[in-house]
């Protein structure tokens, strides 16, 4: 059976623990960091399925390209509270397979997060 783990990486402590709550209600182990250094060293022990990455530390760090050099299957979703413009260059990036803008409809982003990690997109 594969992992329905996931990471939720954001810099603010509300968020990830908002959504660790949630997504844990969903049935998911959850992780969470708020900083590369943090992200990539539980990416190194664990199983992760999906990355919920917020949009600063995607700007910040350059994270999404290299998660999928390191771990082309992992599937991110990119959370952004930035405007239209910059949300619509975060999706044509190779390296992001969704984004849910903020404030966040959570059941938008349980549906997306279930859809990537079903059998068939994995």
């Amino acid at each position: 059976m594969q992992s329905r783990a996931i990471l939720i990486a954001d810099q603010e402590e509300a968020v990830r623990e908002s959504l660790q709550l949630i997504m844990s209600d969903e049935g998911y182990r959850c992780f969470s960091g708020s900083s590369k250094s943090e992200i990539l060293e539980i990416l190194a022990k664990e199983d992760i399925t999906v990355i919920i990455l917020d949009s600063q530390l995607t700007i910040k760090t350059g994270l999404p390209t290299i998660i999928k050099e390191r771990y082309p299957k992992i599937k991110i979703i990119v959370i952004s509270s930035y405007a239209a413009l910059e949300s619509i260059q975060l999706v044509l990036m190779d390296n992001t397979d969704g984004i849910i803008l903020k404030p966040l409809d959570f059941d938008e982003l349980i549906d997306l997060v279930n859809r990537l990690t079903e059998p068939a997109s994995l």
